[in-house]
């Protein structure tokens, strides 16, 4: 059973790679254990270009449930407004797109290799 120790808690979320950067660097110097999630696969197709992967979300910094308060205290207005993410019908047309497309055009490749 996970006691509130193992839980870690979002102090940060941002599509600001600066932002996270920054934070880790901050926790870090504090000796506050700390994760962060969506950072790597934000490129995928190129969609973290134009601010962050719908399909994955936004970037978060999470550091232990004890550490909350401490860990927001450090990043203070680091954190600043959270910003909006895609709505679900856009995350879920991206979904779409990154499964149909590629499906697609490996049946047409497919296709056309069984009609020669």
């Amino acid at each position: 059973m996970a006691d509130e120790s193992d839980e870690f808690i979002n102090v940060l979320e941002t599509r600001d790679e600066g932002r996270v950067a920054l934070a880790k660097s901050l926790l870090s110097g504090a000796g506050i254990e700390f994760m962060v999630c969506n950072v790597f696969p934000q490129d995928i197709l190129g969609y973290g270009r134009i601010g962050y992967n719908p399909a994955l979300g936004l970037m978060q910094v999470k550091v232990r449930a004890e550490d909350a308060d401490a860990a927001r205290h450090i990043i203070g207005d680091l954190a600043g407004e959270r910003p909006r993410p895609y709505s679900r019908t856009v995350r879920l047309l991206v979904w779409v797109f990154l499964i149909i497309v590629p499906l697609v055009g490996f049946l047409a490749i497919l296709i056309s290799d069984m009609i020669r």
